[in-house]
């Protein structure tokens, strides 16, 4: 068979299976085939924790096969652990603290920080102008 003959066969299996999948509902994203090769990547994390969910979700969701990538993710419990793997290569990707990756680039690593989150609170509490310290809440709550 030719290549054209070829892709015209894939392309009509997928439409097809795309029109039952959205008719019927019943095939995540994650689980959706693929017309091309997916590019098989491993992706590390340093923490089970909320901070996590963007990556979990990512990958849960199907949003890297969407878009041509197999990952998997892989749990390295420490974040200086988790930055050896990057430098020696057995990772592409890491989501890591930004201690690790500071610290990593203070010794002349070429680990690079793309993004990261604050593990503080950038809110401020407001309240009433006659409690000026933290022990006075404590004896106004309840009246």
């Amino acid at each position: 068979m030719d290549s054209k003959k070829q892709r015209k066969s894939i392309v009509s299996a997928v439409t097809v299976l795309f029109l039952t999948f959205l008719l019927f509902g019943t095939i995540s994203a994650a689980e959706a085939p693929s017309n091309s090769q997916l590019e098989k990547i491993t992706i590390a994390y340093s923490s089970v924790s909320g901070h996590m969910a963007p990556l979990w979700i990512t990958h849960d969701r199907g949003f890297f096969r969407k878009y041509g990538l197999d990952v998997q993710l892989v749990f390295i419990e420490s974040g200086s652990v988790t930055v050896k793997s990057l430098l020696s290569k057995d990772v592409a990707f890491a989501q890591i603290g930004g201690t690790g990756a500071i610290q990593s680039r203070l010794l002349e690593t070429d680990v690079v920080m793309i993004a990261g989150f604050l593990n503080t609170m950038d809110y401020q509490l407001m309240v009433d102008k006659n409690i000026s310290r933290p022990d006075h809440l404590r004896k106004n709550i309840g009246g």
